[in-house]
């Protein structure tokens, strides 16, 4: 720049002077080469600016388009493991379901079979018709050998003349009479129950006043289960011979249990029962 502008003053100082025109020709041409590749240079550096601008435009746009990319890519990535979570925890759910609600099932067929079980073996116990002809041969055999061991014992009683052991002998030919008709599913008749419990109330008044108790507001019915139960019946056989449903008879078991004994439930009766002297 500077040898352009000393160019320039002596190319002025000589035309000023009037020297010859070769000479401010060829300094005017001199300026002009200077001047045209001065234009040069500039346009190329413009132009290797504007490209250098253009270059870091393109890397800028291009950085912003993969961070842009990248943030995309993150987005999809996380929304996809998201998805995965769910169907997990949803396919672990049903699973974990499935797996319960066969378990129920599992737990209530066992269930059902079992009540199914306990009402076929109560109907079984309770109905003479019902009954294999195994149990009715034991049953059979036992009231013989029952029978057998009475008429020893109303032998011996010839000789004695207590009426209390008269009165033990009429009372188990009674409790004896009451097991055949469970056996053969007939219901006892109110004559069997009058007769049963006037014999108890001479052969056991201590137990007779335990249960004959006024506070403990037993029905006549639920005393005549109590005597039932003192002298070894089974359930099924106080349900055949009072006539009383299986599961009515299970209810007042567990009602006597509580009033008498203070008992929930009626598993205890029998042995509470057998207690009381």
């Amino acid at each position: 720049m500077y040898a352009e502008a000393m160019y320039r003053v002596m190319m002025d100082f000589y035309v000023s002077r009037g020297i010859a025109d070769s000479v401010s020709k060829y300094a005017r041409l001199y300026c002009a080469m200077n001047d045209s590749s001065a234009a040069i240079r500039l346009s190329e550096e413009v132009g290797r600016m504007q490209a250098l601008y253009d270059y870091d435009m393109a890397q800028d746009e291009m950085g912003a388009n993969a961070r842009e990319a990248r943030g995309y890519m993150s987005l999809f990535i996380a929304v996809c493991l998201t998805i995965i979570v769910l169907y997990v925890l949803y396919q672990y759910n049903k699973i974990k379901k499935r797996k319960f609600i066969q378990a129920f099932r599992k737990v209530n067929k066992k269930y059902a079979g079992i009540v199914s079980m306990y009402g076929n073996a109560s109907k079984t116990l309770s109905k003479t018709r019902v009954i294999n002809e195994r149990y009715r041969k034991e049953k059979e055999e036992e009231i013989q050998e029952l029978k057998s061991k009475l008429i020893l014992y109303r032998k011996e009683s010839d000789t004695v003349q207590s009426s209390g052991n008269n009165s033990t002998v009429d009372l188990a030919a009674v409790v004896l009479d009451l097991h055949e008709k469970a056996v053969k599913g007939e219901v006892a008749s109110t004559d069997n129950i009058e007769m049963l419990h006037l014999m108890v109330e001479k052969e056991l008044p201590d137990f007779m006043k335990a249960i004959n108790d006024i506070s403990l507001r037993l029905t006549y019915k639920e005393r005549i289960i109590c005597i039932l139960i003192k002298y070894r019946f089974f359930p099924s056989e106080i349900a055949v011979l009072l006539d009383i449903k299986t599961q009515n008879l299970s209810n007042t078991r567990a009602k006597i249990n509580s009033r008498l004994f203070k008992t929930k439930g009626a598993k205890t009766l029998d042995a509470n029962i057998w207690r009381l002297k």
